[in-house]
């Protein structure tokens, strides 16, 4: 029997980038609400606001991650996503003002550049069948 070598399966990557994604989105909106806490009283409107990114930033850009997941293993996926990814965030910037949205965009990058995972790689036995 001979083995190959394959990616893991769109599903599989889209969890793992997608956890990571919530994850560091949390942070963010944990960090953003830290970084006021000095200035003003903490009350509902921080939890409005990580409301609001989870539903005009988090969700279409988790539906971009879903839908760019079989490119994954392509050169261009990179890029591409990283520009896709700044639709939602300039939408949300709109309505949160210009210093959200530099601050959404470099999110946005940053996730794409540091913390997006790459297809992992494993090895699989060949069936008999096609191994002559």
């Amino acid at each position: 029997m001979g083995l190959v070598l394959r990616a893991e399966s769109a599903l599989a990557w889209f969890l793992r980038a997608a956890a990571g994604y919530l994850t560091a989105l949390a942070c963010g909106c944990a960090a953003v609400v830290g970084g006021f806490a000095p200035f003003r009283e903490i009350d509902g409107d921080f939890a409005g606001l990580g409301l609001f990114l989870l539903t005009f930033v988090g969700l279409p850009s988790l539906a971009l991650l879903l839908l760019t997941a079989p490119m994954r293993e392509g050169d261009l996926h990179r890029p591409v996503l990283a520009i896709t990814l700044c639709g939602p965030a300039m939408f949300a910037g709109f309505f949160l003002g210009v210093w959200c949205l530099l601050g959404l965009i470099l999110f946005q990058l940053g996730f794409v550049g540091f913390l997006l995972p790459s297809p992992r790689l494993r090895l699989v036995s060949r069936p008999d069948r096609l191994h002559r």
